[in-house]
């Protein structure tokens, strides 16, 4: 809405002489601060175009696109305009309510997202908790480390309650398909778990 206002500019002086009721017409500070603050919010913009999407998966760039936003926020707390930082800190105060603390399986979605894996948490965390981000980063891994054991768990007794139900040669049961899938995804999460040590 600020952003059509911005096109419009020019119309506001013009609106005052045509009607007598129209007494705020907004200043050259007014349209300046406008302008500012129509770009600052574009990363919210940003960030509702990306988890609103429907028709491709979104809890991957959960993580990078929640830390663009807070980072947003500390840089115009850093900001010369004094209104700017106002809205700065009060937008920090909710994000920190809302956002303070990552959700563990949304964090597990971005990790394995082949395009930033673990080294986006460790960039993202650090900026984010600072001294801090090595507790929270082990508290992600014990999240994985639950995954894995629990799938394991899962696996072993899929296998054992099939195993009991159908009766299958030898040659079968090593080369088998599922087996093959089993080993595949058994060593990946394996994988990702020594991506953690």
């Amino acid at each position: 809405m600020i952003r059509s206002a911005l096109m419009y500019k020019t119309v506001f002086p013009r609106l005052k002489h045509k009607d007598s009721h129209y007494k705020n017409v907004p200043t050259e500070d007014d349209w300046v601060l406008a302008k500012e603050i129509s770009g600052k919010l574009d990363v919210f913009y940003q960030a509702t175009e990306e988890f609103s999407g429907t028709k491709y998966p979104t809890a991957n760039n959960y993580l990078p696109t929640v830390c663009d936003i807070r980072d947003a926020i500390n840089d115009w707390s850093t900001s010369i305009c004094e209104q700017i930082k106002l809205m700065a800190s009060s937008m920090a105060h909710k994000f920190d309510s809302y956002w303070g603390n990552f959700h563990g399986i949304m964090v597990v979605a971005t990790i394995l997202d082949p395009r930033y894996k673990m080294k986006v948490m460790e960039c993202y965390f650090h900026s984010f908790y600072g001294d801090g981000s090595s507790y929270e980063i082990n508290k992600i891994q014990q999240v994985l480390l639950r995954m894995v054991g629990e799938y394991e768990k899962k696996s072993k007794a899929s296998q054992a309650s099939s195993s009991n139900h159908t009766h299958v040669s030898p040659s079968q049961s090593t080369m088998g398909p599922p087996k093959k899938i089993h080993d595949s995804i058994s060593i990946l999460l394996k994988f990702l778990v020594l991506q953690f040590m």
